[in-house]
């Protein structure tokens, strides 16, 4: 079986990992310099034109006429395509300086015909005609520079034709023979393959496609998170990987993140609220819910429809105890799941607020034998030794029990749990039992034998599939009487954070999530609580 999972959910859980990886790929990309192309561009051109030019004759006598050799020459000089460009552009408007300008004796691969008579109607030899090519990004703006190209040339021509007659002083007026056979246009512009500049030379480009490729990268490795993170985000998983029902589903208040909730007794500080509700429908179960099937078989599965629910430990049929004989809840946990100890303190509360007397014992305090240690004798406890060692809480009818003064040591506590209950059942009317983590303790199997009814806590985003398979199975194979799985921390709606928000600061119990002594956790939530 594999969980559902909420993509968009997880995303909105962790929209800053989205976030740092977004500005983190942004400024890796425009801080790595890119080196330009070839041509630097801040506009691709992708339109030739050309203008045909020539001259009548192709004797090359500076002074009379001017062959196409020399058009070529004057036409590559970087005087002339600088005026070229200046002439095309109109007032205001700045276009790309790269702009190609190719003279050539030879027709243009998709050019116009070959035009070879002068506007007199005098035929022109091909040798004398040039194709004056430009490269612009539209059609208007490359007719308009071939057109301003050639005459550019012209100018240039005429120039020098005019030295020329000064310098040998010769009489009449000179002519350079140049003459614009068919002038560039727009409507026989062709479209070519422009050098391409790179989109990574611009900073603002590679700032927008850092931004893009953080946020992918930030939503893979969410996802990569969800499909690998194998702790338990719903109750349907934890009733699955433990094989037994989710019989409460307990929030936590809402606080900040970083910090803990101010209220840890809800059943105290906020009785009406929906989380002090959830513990009295847990106490509800406790009492009369029937236990969950002891043949291990998973919830919802063909073989589950068939059984009958009311199957008990070993296989004989189980009815649920009256009030009176259910007395006895041992509370584990396949690891250091904090909630634990919330949940047993409330758990208290609820009985206490009903008139019963709770009793509330921590497994937790005990610690293997050292070397040399006495064992406690086997003896039976009676209710005067009980009653010295039992320490009352600033909540009625809740108090705590030390196991230190009847149980030598951890090993013991399969041989003298049970005595030490037996006692406790004629001084309160509920013993509820918590037992540190199942996954580092053998604590819990030593208890379930001696308890009436095991609740199983399974912490939102903290206990592991494993973990649950593991004690599960365990406790299982023990014939504990698993009553269902608590699944404690349970995400709430926005509009139940609002109306949870505490009222005050001062609540008490802030400091039973304490993890520095976690074997004390139970007793110091009830001992702490209501001061």
């Amino acid at each position: 079986m594999i969980e559902p999972i909420s993509f968009f959910a997880a995303m909105r859980r962790s929209w800053r990992l989205i976030v740092a990886c977004s500005a983190l790929m942004a400024i890796i990309l425009v801080l790595i310099p890119v080196a330009p192309p070839a041509q630097t561009a801040t506009q691709i051109y992708h339109w030739e034109s050309w203008a045909e030019v020539g001259s009548p004759s192709s004797n090359g006598l500076i002074g009379n006429t001017i062959n196409s050799n020399q058009i070529l020459f004057y036409a590559n000089s970087f005087q002339v395509r600088i005026s070229a460009i200046l002439t095309s552009r109109a007032e205001g408007e700045f276009g790309p300086l790269y702009a190609g300008l190719i003279p050539s004796t030879s027709q243009p691969a998709k050019g116009q015909a070959n035009t070879t008579k002068t506007t007199s109607g005098k035929k022109t030899s091909t040798s004398s005609i040039v194709y004056l090519t430009a490269l612009e990004s539209t059609k208007a703006k490359a007719a308009n520079l071939a057109n301003a190209y050639a005459q550019a040339v012209q100018e240039k021509l005429q120039v020098v034709v005019d030295q020329h007659a000064s310098t040998t002083k010769t009489g009449g007026t000179p002519t350079t023979g140049f003459e614009v056979l068919t002038p560039a246009s727009a409507y026989s512009t062709v479209h070519v393959a422009g050098p391409k500049a790179s989109v990574l030379v611009s900073r603002k480009n590679r700032l927008i496609i850092g931004l893009v490729l953080g946020v992918l990268l930030g939503i893979l490795l969410i996802l990569a998170r969800e499909l690998t993170d194998k702790r338990i985000r719903k109750p349907g998983r934890a009733e699955y990987n433990f094989r037994a029902p989710v019989i409460a589903e307990v929030a936590e208040f809402p606080h900040r993140v970083g910090e803990r909730p101010s209220v840890v007794l809800a059943v105290v500080d906020r009785p009406e609220s929906i989380i002090a509700e959830s513990y009295r429908k847990l106490r509800m179960s406790i009492m009369f819910e029937a236990l969950a099937p002891a043949t291990g078989v998973r919830p919802g599965s063909a073989e589950a429809l068939g059984m009958e629910m009311s199957m008990g430990p070993g296989g004989s049929v189980y009815e649920a105890p009256d009030l009176a004989h259910r007395r006895v809840v041992l509370v584990v946990s396949p690891g250091d799941e904090e909630s634990r100890s919330v949940l047993v303190a409330n758990l208290a509360a609820a009985y206490a607020e009903a008139g019963e007397r709770a009793l509330v014992v921590n497994a937790g305090d005990l610690e293997p034998m050292a070397s040399g240690a006495p064992v406690v004798e086997e003896q039976e406890v009676t209710d005067e030794e009980l009653l010295a060692e039992i320490r009352e809480t600033s909540i009625p009818f809740v108090a705590t029990l030390s196991l230190r003064p009847f149980v030598a040591n951890s090993g013991q506590l399969v041989t003298r749990a049970e005595t030490v209950f037996r006692a406790a059942r004629d001084v309160a009317d509920v013993v509820i039992v918590e037992a540190p983590s199942m996954m580092e303790f053998h604590h819990a199997e030593a208890l379930v034998h001696a308890v009436d009814v095991v609740v199983i806590v399974s912490e939102y985003m903290f206990t592991t599939a494993k973990g649950a398979e593991i004690s599960g199975d365990k406790l299982r194979r023990l014939g504990a009487p698993v009553l269902g799985v608590a699944f404690t921390k349970a995400p709430l709606s926005r509009k139940e954070q609002r109306e949870l928000m505490p009222v005050r600061d001062d609540v008490s119990g802030e400091e039973i999530l304490d993890d520095a002594d976690g074997a004390d956790q139970g007793d110091d939530a009830l001992q702490l609580a209501g001061s």
